[in-house]
């Protein structure tokens, strides 16, 4: 292959009808979203001119969609509204409706596939009535005569915004499902959704968000999530918006075990130092792990020494050695 061209395409479906027109070869890592990646392979393995020219791949890997929090809110700044969140939501029922799942819960920040996950932490089962209680423990109470069971406490409703990136139909589908699944709680889930370079470039890193915010981070092999949770990696105007603990969560002892993983060389104490932070952060709930992100590419079948790694190296890091088959 002696070239290779990159072509940009924002929006999804016209990325589809490029590749189904001949227009390009094939879409990478950060093309189309999952759902209507399942709906091209039904529709590629129902036309033999199609199966015999591309082939969709699905990927396992350490990406994750979550929901992040506004840690300077005093209603999310209570541990137990954020574990009454969690367990007010049907995950499981979530990735089998939607993603016929083929992408699964996450409990917390590392992969399964990481060898320093671990299995002992807490995990947030649906549990409907425990979430009713832990938001009467907090004082948000279902008033008398009301006609839609949306909790106050004094007086106040108990109404939550959530912010992401508008026109992914993905995110949509969950913000609709969250929304129904919290309002079974006595939550209100409000949405606003901003375009991507809006959401990513002033939203979310400046904090104008009210309440939540959900989008993807990854977690590569051995990473510790130190920009998405150490207090000195929180965006503010001082060190120019730097820094991925957008939602302001500070913990002593979260920068201490941060530290310790920064210069920790020994691989037993690594590992014992993930363990502790993935409880902690479990327990805690600096954010609600939502599912794991398959990565999706479509690729040409003919396509050889093509590879997904699922995490942060991308399949073209080894394009030297592709090769086209003849066909």
């Amino acid at each position: 292959i002696k070239n290779i061209i990159f072509k940009f395409i924002e929006n999804s479906q016209a990325l589809e009808a490029n590749l189904l027109s001949g227009a390009i070869d094939m879409i990478g890592e950060q093309g189309i979203s999952f759902d209507q990646a399942v709906a091209l392979e039904k529709r590629i393995s129902a036309d033999p001119k199609l199966a015999a020219q591309y082939k969709v791949i699905f990927k396992e890997g350490p990406i994750y969609e979550h929901i992040g929090f506004n840690h300077d809110s005093p209603l999310l700044a209570n541990a137990n509204v954020r574990k009454a969140l969690l367990y007010g939501i049907d995950r499981d029922s979530l990735v089998q409706s939607l993603f016929q799942g083929r992408q699964k819960v996450a409990n917390s920040y590392a992969h399964p596939l990481d060898p320093n996950a671990t299995a002992e932490v807490t995990k947030y089962s649906y549990k409907p009535q425990l979430s009713m209680e832990l938001l009467e423990k907090a004082g948000w109470k279902v008033p008398a005569g009301s006609t839609d069971g949306i909790r106050e406490k004094n007086g106040e409703r108990l109404s939550i915004q959530i912010s992401s990136t508008a026109e992914n139909r993905t995110r949509e589908l969950v913000e609709v499902y969250l929304k129904e699944q919290l309002k079974a709680v006595g939550v209100e889930l409000t949405i606003k959704n901003y375009p991507a370079r809006v959401f990513f470039g002033d939203i979310v890193n400046k904090r104008k968000f009210s309440d939540l915010t959900m989008f993807a981070l990854q977690s590569g092999p051995d990473a510790a999530p130190y920009t998405a949770l150490y207090s000195g990696e929180i965006p503010t105007k001082e060190n120019g918006w730097g820094g991925q603990n957008y939602g302001a969560f500070r913990n002593p002892k979260f920068d201490e075990i941060l530290d310790g993983l920064l210069l920790e060389f020994d691989a037993s104490k690594r590992k014992a130092l993930h363990k502790e932070l993935q409880q902690r952060y479990t327990s805690t709930l600096p954010r609600l792990p939502l599912y794991w992100r398959a990565t999706v590419v479509v690729v040409p079948t003919n396509l050889e020494n093509y590879r997904v790694a699922g995490h942060q190296y991308y399949a073209n890091y080894e394009s030297p050695n592709w090769r086209l088959a003849s066909k």
